[in-house]
């Protein structure tokens, strides 16, 4: 993963120049990270470089007065979403956040079962 980032780091000002925005670090690590985890059919940096130019095309779709100038991390995630055929909410770049409420949330919705929850939250998180 880390020659990937690096190779992404090195092709950064192509992409940048032909797609006229500009990608933050942390959104070319992002792309690396999350294609690695949820794009399976293929493999590194081929993936990451998918994502960085599908979120650069999908900028130069949107009006020129709505478009960003920086591409960030939402919009890899939201550009891995449609690529991965998954849900936005389920693509994240900070799994710790979303494990920390995964308890919380699970008790909303199921009820009666906060033991089981409970042990099954906890064997998550040291999964």
């Amino acid at each position: 993963i880390e020659d990937a980032i690096e190779i992404m780091k090195g092709l950064k000002p192509y992409f940048e120049e032909f797609h006229k925005v500009r990608y933050t670090s942390e959104a070319i690590k992002a792309s690396v990270e999350l294609s690695a985890r949820y794009i399976n059919d293929r493999k590194l940096p081929d993936k990451a470089i998918d994502v960085i130019d599908e979120t650069g095309a999908s900028q130069m779709l949107v009006p020129e007065a709505k478009r960003k100038k920086t591409i960030g991390i939402k919009e890899i995630e939201a550009t891995i979403a449609t690529m991965a055929r998954i849900p936005p909410k389920t693509v994240s770049a900070d799994d710790e956040k979303v494990l920390q409420g995964l308890d919380v949330e699970l008790k909303r919705v199921v009820y009666g079962q906060d033991t089981a929850i409970t042990a099954l939250t906890s064997a998550i998180k040291l999964a």
